[in-house]
Parts: structure tokens; C-alpha cells; sequence
């Protein structure tokens, strides 16, 4: 029936050369069957790919190209009205799609930004006399200002939207009204995903309805590029599931017991932070608390380690006994629930290693999303060690499916099969589409939520219309569309059962009711960012000369510019100075990770070597961290270089443990004799040749540093300089006017808060606790104590010495009878120090021998202590166990360092 209608579809032969999927296809047709009168049109389309938005604009192009050369006349497009017009503009992820779309010269790609300087405009625009051009443009705060100097600064002929999620979906309903202010008469493309109600809501309001066109399959089928067959897998972990249950529960409790009470946001924050990555959990718990630990943030978007957040929550005060109960009861079931899992195997560990096992090796492209970047970087580095020549050559990958930056890097082309880990929202379902084959996994209580939204996944998928002879060309109006009654498949793994020393049994009684399932279990959003948020005393909070102030966690690492330098210098936080100039990302962004990928992708034609080379470079990371750990410290590390035979100062090796650097910058030999030095120590190789290309990767990444940081200067100050030319290799690449809407610099004028941190290299930790003691009247500690200060390298001595005063002053004071020990614990909190009264029976009866020891003839329990930080580092945790000596009145310390062992 649509092969009737050929004749009238302009620029034919352009659909059948392209190689974009029937959907797609199908969209383009119907596209210019409209667009030809001038007719604005809405398209609402399966999800197909990041790549289908150029198809949409090079179509749009060749339509102008036929009128041009007067084979299409008509209302709109003709010669007349078309030579006049050179412009087409695109509302979408720019900078994303200025990456996908900047090496096709057809399109003649351009940015529009505003103008650095208030007042100004936008930047003027390149190629004003080129035949066509293509507009990328982004929402700002204020699109009226945008619209109004597009109107003078171009000639569109059309106008295309992107409301995808490959696109910008956020105050879509302002930008299309402003749009048709300033551009009257000129049609608009709008393009939607099916099934994103929420976007197709704001469209539905508009004064002035659009041409609605509904898009199925079949009028090109030999197109098809991807059929998305999706599969519900079920990890039967009944263990783990009950756990994510019970502390679900809980948390909402919490969340209940405080609604409407003000000032409580990072509450929520810390048990949506404790909940969300045990339930996408898929890498040994030990493993993923050094990666948060070894890759501390601090500002509006902190990320540390689920220890650390169980913390933070013990240290709240809220505003009824109620509701500190319900949060007391949350602590002790997640604190339960991490020493179950710290030598456990959680079912979706086990389901991952499962699946891969099934389809790798197969010829196949095949990759595992997860919610994020830096949750697919964690993934990766622990994947790593088994998988690393399928990670290297493409065949495995492991990618972030939750926001448009790793969707456009990711959704380029259809993989084979996609195992998703990550929760997916009711209007994710765009995910299934990234592979003809697609598995979410899920424990059982999820899959109660993910099963019902199956059913109105599957019409979505399939790709069918609400019209059904929707190649008629008539408009119609959004309907919803009905649920499927079967859904997606489901298989349930039952030797996915989870594996645990020991297993903690609950007694739940939970309702069999998929409503109650349903919204216990849904996927918890990301936080948004807290700008009102507190800077801890962790943190280092700088004020730039701009104005602004910048948190950053003491061993977050920056990238800065400082006088005299030719290269980028990655630094701690705790090292910075007033002078350093901060080199961040266009959103404000300081994360290392993003910034590298934004000055790559902008800087180099070819990114998948480079790509290569980060993924094995990372490994340097995993190495020190656990030489770190192995040796007890930054000095065991030293020493036990020395002992090696590697000769390395104590500064060098303190920076390898902070990750400020990538790798020992030694160059050739030199790189790999010292990764070898430092990973054999680790325990994680045992061969020179295994290390190799971690080596050649560090040398790799480095050099790329140096080449970035002699030309980002000289393009920032040469995009506020109009006058000032960049010329070099790398100006090819990019127009050095463009890198200023990329990064931008900004110079540290001092430093408001340092992080509480004695830095006196003087001091150790024996000699805090040797001090006190010997002028203190209620603390004593005993050799035991002294020698295990001596092996520990924690570095906060300011913390440690506050240990000791909580020890002397309010415990004391506990126990003579003077206070209550609420009061000693608060007193604790607002210090940042947490206090835990004994350890689990599971523990106690493991290690009898450490909490039980002799004391005057006596055994006596050393389970209460005090603590600080994570329990994986030990130069940045700390444990102070004691006990109370009711004949001598005095607090006796059997312990002052590292943690002690909870587990076998």
C-alpha cells in the first residue's frame, strides 16, 4: 500500500542509499512528504541509535539540494525561498552531537554559544557564505536572548528539535513556543521517543498543535538494524533479595518518619547512596569500597564509600525519637547486611559471570550496561584481570546507560547482546534497543516492578503505531499505548543463588503484594546536587577569582595549570595553593574521568586507541592501591620498594598512593621496572611481560597530557582573543574558538577551608598516643595498643588525638555515671568520629583471640571502639578499641590503628 505513495516522497533515492533502519526510514519519508509545504511535523519513533539524528539532518539537506536545483518545487521548498536560506537549526545535546556529526564537511557543523562577554550575543558563527550550514544549539537559562540573536545571526529553512534521549527533553514546551516567536513560518522537526509520555506531554499543550506523524515498521524492511528481542533474567539470590527488602524497607520508614521536616535532604541522600549500589552490587563489596575510596569526590556530587555514607547517616540528629529509631534500625541493617557481603558472592556477581560465560568468544559484540560512567570505569577494572583482551579488541564492553554523554558514545552502533545491571525508569526502555538481544537483570523483588513495566515495554519496543496504516500520511492524536498482556520473557538463574560464609537470616513478613513490590523496589533516581550542602572537614574549599567557590574532597584529584608548567598536572585537592589555575569542564564539572574524555574527544580525530590505553592505565590504580593495603601503608610501601631493590623517596611514593599521578612517570624502561616494582607487591602479578602494556599505556596517557596542556592555554585565551590565531597540528582537528565552550580555566584566589589534617611530619601516631597518655589522668594504653599505632599509616593524627580527648573526657565521664552515653555519642558525631558499642556475635566468634585478651590475669572484651573513615585504607582508617577498668576507674586502649579483622 506505502509503494502508492513513492512518487510524491521527495528525494527518494537518498532514503533507499542510506543505512539507517526501517523505523528511521520510515520517519524520513514521512518527514519530507510534509516538510515539503512548509509543514512543521512531529515525530514520534522507536529508539534506534545516537547516530539517527544525522540521518534526520542530511535528509532535511538533500530536500534544500533538490530545490536548488529545481527538481522539488513547492510552497516551502523552492529555489526562490531556499537560496535564501542556508541554515539549518538544531536544538539537541550540542556539544555531544558536535562530536558525532563534526568530521561529516557535507553538514558544515557549527556551534552557537553565547559570547563569554555579558552583553555580546552569541559568538560570531564560521563559513557565513557556505551553501548550508548546520546549527547546533542548546537550551539556556535564557532562550529568548538565544532565539534573538539567531534571528539575526542566520537564515533557517527549517528547524529541527531532538526530544529524544539521545537529545535534551528538559523545558521542551519553552523552546518550541520561543522558537515559533522568533522563526515564524518556518516548520519544525520535532523529534520524541514512543512511549516518553512526559515529553509528549509538554508538545500536547502548545498553541499552535503540531502535524503528529506515528512511525511503525515495514515500509522498508531489508533496512532493519535492530529488532530488540528483550529478556527479564532473575538472580535467585533469596539471601541477598531478602536483605534488599528489609533494608528498602527501612529506609522508607526513615523517609516517612521525616516528610515535610526541613533541612533533612542529606538524610535521603545517604540512604538512597547506601541502597542504590548494594542493589546494582556485581563486584565483590571489598572490591567496590577501595575503588569509591580511591576515588573520593567532595562538592555537590560526593561519592565515597557505603561505609562512609552508613557514617554520615550515625552522625544525624532528627527531630524525633521516632524517627531516630526508624534510622538506627536502617544503620544496623546495612551494617549487617556489608559484613554478610564482605566474603560473600551476590547472585548478580555470579549471574554476570554467568552470562558472559554464555556469550563471549561467540563472534559477537556484547556489553554490560550499568547505570554510569563511573560505575562502568569500576566494573571495567575489576573485569579486567579475566577479560582483559576482549575489553582491549571491542568484543566486551562495559557502558553507562543513564545520561546522553554515554549514550552518544556508546549508541553509534547495534551491538549483538546487552546484559543491563542497572535499573531501568518506566521511560528507559529506549535501553532494550541498543542490542537485538537484551537481558535486565534482576533479583526477585525487582523483577515484580520490572515485569509490569514489561508489559508496556513491549508495544514500545516492537515499534508499532496507534494507527495501524500509519504509511496513510493522516495525522492523529497521542494515544496510549495499551501494555502488552505478555510482556518480556522471563528465566529465572537458580544457580544464581548468591555464596556466603555466613548467611544472616531475616524474619520478614512482607505483604504478596506486587503494588507494595512495586513501589518499594522502584529504581531510585540520581541525586540531584546539593548546592546548599555543607562542606565537611575533609574537604578543601576554594574561591576562584571569578567568584565562585569550588569543594573538593583532600585527595580528589585536579587537574590545574600552574605558572611555568608546559603540561597538565593532575594534583590532590590538599595540595592546592592560591595561584593554581583549575581546568574545568564547561558545566563546572571537576571530574577527572569527564574532563579527560571532553579534551580528547575535542582534541583527537581518532579516540579508540586512546580509549585502550586508559583502560589498561587504569590498572596502575588497582596495583598501588593494593600495594598500599599489603604493606600496611605508604611507609611499608617504601619500605618494602627499598627492600626490592627500587630506589624511590617517600614524597613519590605518597603521590603514586594518592592517584595523583597516572603511573611513575619515568618514561620506557623506567615506567615498567617501577609498575612491575609496585604490582608485584601488590600480589596481583607475578611476571614483568603482564605489565607491559599497563606501562605503555602510562607512557601513552602522560605524553597525551603534555600535548593537551601546550595548546589549551594558548585556545582558551585565543576564544576570548578574536584577533589571536591558533595555528599547529591540532588546530586542524578543531576550531580553537570552539574548546571555550568545552572547558574553562579558573584561577584559585585563596583557600577558604583546609581539610583537618596534621601534617607535621614529625609526629606519628605511636608518638600522639605515647603523649597523651603519659599526661593523662583517665586514659591508659597498654604495649599491645602502642605496637599497633607504630604498624599503622593513618595519616590524621588531629583526628586520632580527638579519640583520645572523647576517651578522657565524655566516655569517662560515662562511665562514673556523670552522663548518659547518647550524650558521649553525639559528642563523638559532631567531631565526625563514630562510636560502636561491641562487635556481631559472628565476628566475636571468629576472632576470639583479637576481642578477647588478657588484662591483669583477666580476659576482658575490646569489641566498643571508636572509629574514623573507611576500613580499607589504612592510611586513611582508623579504630581505637578499649575497655573499661572498673578498679582503676580509667579507660585502658588495647588497640590505636588499622582495623581489626571482622571476618575469616
Amino acid at each position: 500500500m506505502a509503494e502508492g505513495y513513492r512518487s510524491a516522497i521527495p528525494s527518494a533515492d537518498f532514503v533507499d542509499s542510506i543505512t539507517c533502519g526501517d523505523a528511521l526510514a520510515g520517519a524520513i519519508t514521512a518527514l519530507g512528504y510534509r516538510l515539503r509545504h512548509g509543514q512543521s511535523i512531529w515525530l514520534s519513533l522507536p529508539i534506534s541509535s545516537a547516530g539517527d539524528l544525522g540521518w534526520v539532518l542530511r535528509y532535511v539537506h538533500a530536500l534544500r539540494m533538490e530545490s536548488l536545483r529545481g527538481v522539488l518545487r513547492s510552497n516551502w521548498f523552492n529555489h526562490r525561498n531556499m537560496s535564501e536560506r542556508q541554515d539549518l537549526l538544531v536544538w539537541t545535546n550540542r556539544r555531544a552531537q558536535f562530536t558525532a556529526l563534526r568530521e561529516d564537511k557535507a553538514l558544515g557543523v557549527d556551534m552557537v554559544r553565547s559570547s563569554s562577554r555579558g552583553g555580546e550575543g552569541i559568538i560570531p558563527l564560521r563559513n557565513p557564505d557556505r551553501i548550508f550550514r548546520t546549527l547546533l544549539i542548546q537550551m539556556t537559562h535564557n532562550n529568548i536572548q538565544l532565539c534573538s540573536d539567531l534571528s539575526t545571526a542566520s537564515s533557517p529553512f527549517a528547524i529541527v528539535v531532538d526530544a529524544t534521549p539521545f537529545g535534551k527533553r528538559d523545558g521542551l514546551r519553552e523552546v518550541l513556543e520561543t522558537i515559533a516567536s522568533f522563526h515564524k513560518g518556518v516548520p519544525v522537526i520535532v523529534l520524541t521517543a514512543v512511549g516518553d509520555l512526559h515529553t509528549e506531554q509538554q508538545i500536547q499543550h502548545l498553541k499552535s498543535p503540531m502535524w503528529r506523524q506515528p512511525l511503525g515498521r515495514g515500509l522498508f524492511p531489508a533496512k532493519r538494524l535492530v529488532a530488540p528481542s528483550p529478556r527479564l533474567l532473575i538472580a535467585c539470590d533469596n539471601t541477598m533479595n531478602e536483605h534488599l527488602i528489609a533494608l528498602a524497607e527501612k529506609g522508607r520508614s526513615v523517609k516517612d518518619a521525616i516528610a515535610g521536616s526541613q533541612g533533612l535532604r542529606s538524610v535521603i541522600q545517604g540512604i538512597d547512596q547506601v541502597i542504590s549500589p548494594l542493589r546494582a552490587l556485581c563486584v565483590p563489596v571489598a572490591f567496590y569500597e577501595k575503588y569509591q575510596d580511591a576515588n573520593r569526590r567532595g562538592g555537590p556530587y560526593p561519592v565515597k564509600p557505603v561505609v562512609d555514607w552508613i557514617d554520615d547517616l550515625g552522625r544525624a540528629e532528627l527531630p524525633s525519637g521516632q524517627s531516630q529509631n526508624a534510622l538506627d534500625e536502617f544503620i544496623f541493617q546495612a551494617e549487617q547486611l556489608l559484613e554478610m557481603l564482605m566474603e560473600g558472592e551476590v547472585g548478580k556477581q555470579q549471574a554476570v559471570n554467568k552470562w558472559l560465560q554464555e556469550h563471549q568468544n561467540k563472534g559477537q559484540r556484547i556489553a554490560i550496561g550499568v547505570t554510569g560512567e563511573r560505575a562502568s570505569v569500576l566494573l571495567t577494572s575489576w573485569m579486567m584481570n579475566e577479560h582483559a583482551e576482549e575489553l582491549n579488541d571491542g568484543r566486551l564492553r562495559v557502558i553507562g546507560i543513564n545520561s546522553s554523554r554515554d549514550l552518544y558514545r556508546h549508541g553509534q552502533e547495534p551491538l549483538d547482546r546487552l546484559l543491563l545491571i542497572a535499573p531501568l525508569w518506566a521511560q528507559g526502555y529506549w535501553a532494550f534497543a541498543l542490542a537485538d538481544n537484551t537481558d535486565l537483570l534482576c533479583y526477585e523483588s525487582e523483577s515484580v516492578w520490572a515485569e509490569r513495566y514489561g508489559q508496556r515495554w513491549s508495544p514500545l519496543l516492537a515499534g508499532d503505531s496507534d494507527n495501524g496504516e500509519w504509511w496513510s500520511l493522516a495525522p492523529s492524536r497521542y494515544q496510549y499505548v495499551r501494555a502488552s498482556e505478555k510482556g518480556i520473557p522471563v528465566e529465572r538463574w537458580t544457580d544464581c543463588s548468591g555464596q556466603y560464609v555466613h548467611r544472616i537470616k531475616l524474619d520478614l513478613d512482607h505483604p504478596d503484594d506486587g503494588d507494595w513490590f512495586e513501589q518499594l523496589m522502584e529504581p531510585i533516581a540520581e541525586p540531584p546536587p546539593s548546592t546548599s550542602r555543607e562542606p565537611e572537614d575533609d574537604e578543601v574549599v576554594v574561591l576562584t577569582e571569578a567568584g565562585r567557590r569550588h569543594s573538593f574532597h583532600c585527595r580528589q584529584r585536579i587537574y590545574v595549570y600552574r605558572e611555568g608548567d608546559s603540561s597538565i598536572d593532575r594534583i590532590i585537592a590538599g595540595d592546592l595553593v592560591p595561584g593554581d589555575t583549575l581546568i574545568l569542564t564547561d558545566e563546572g564539572s571537576d571530574d577527572t574521568a569527564d574532563l579527560l574524555r571532553v579534551l580528547i574527544d575535542y582534541t583527537q580525530a581518532n579516540t579508540e586507541n586512546y580509549e585502550s590505553f586508559q583502560m589498561f592505565a587504569r590498572r596502575w590504580d588497582d596495583y598501588i592501591t593494593h600495594a598500599v593495603e599489603t604493606c600496611g601503608g605508604v611507609d611499608g610501601l617504601h619500605k618494602a620498594l627499598a627492600a626490592a631493590g627500587t630506589k624511590v623517596d617517600v614524597a613519590t611514593v605518597r603521590g603514586w598512593a594518592n592517584l595523583a599521578r597516572i603511573g611513575p612517570g619515568h618514561g620506557g624502561q623506567g615506567t615498567l621496572d617501577y609498575t612491575f616494582a609496585v604490582a608485584k607487591l601488590s600480589g596481583l602479578v607475578s611476571k614483568k611481560t603482564e605489565v607491559q602494556k599497563v606501562a605503555k599505556a602510562i607512557d601513552k596517557i602522560r605524553h597525551t597530557h603534555r600535548d593537551l596542556g601546550k595548546r589549551l592555554r594558548q585556545y582558551v585565551i585565543a576564544a576570548s582573543s578574536p584577533n589571536t590565531e591558533v595555528n599547529g597540528h591540532i588546530a586542524d582537528a578543531i576550531d580553537p574558538k570552539i574548546i571555550a565552550d568545552v572547558v574553562h580555566l579558573e584561577t584559585i584566589e585563596k583557600i577558604i577551608q583546609y581539610p583537618n589534617i596534621v601534617l607535621d611530619e614529625s609526629k606519628s601516631l605511636a608518638s600522639t598516643l605515647s603523649d597523651y597518655v603519659s599526661i593523662s589522668e583517665n586514659v591508659v594504653a597498654t604495649s599491645r595498643a602502642e605496637k599497633s599505632a607504630e604498624k599503622s599509616g593513618f595519616s590524621n593524627l588531629g583526628k586520632a588525638d580527638k579519640c583520645l580527648q572523647l576517651l578522657e573526657s565524655e566516655f569517662h565521664d560515662v562511665y562514673t555515671g556523670k552522663i548518659r552515653i547518647e550524650e558521649a555519642v553525639q559528642a563523638a558525631k559532631r567531631a565526625g568520629i563514630s562510636y560502636a558499642g561491641g562487635m556481631s556475635a559472628v565476628t566475636q566468634g571468629q576472632h576470639a583471640d583479637t576481642y578477647k585478651v588478657r588484662y591483669k590475669g583477666a580476659n576482658v572484651d575490646i569489641g566498643k571502639h571508636l572509629r574514623v573513615g573507611t576500613s580499607y585504607n589504612p592510611e586513611h582508617c582508623f579504630r581505637c578499641h578499649f575497655h573499661w577498668d572498673e578498679a582503676d576507674q580509667k579507660i585502658v586502649v588495647h588497640h590505636f590503628g588499622r582495623h581489626l579483622p571482622t571476618r575469616k
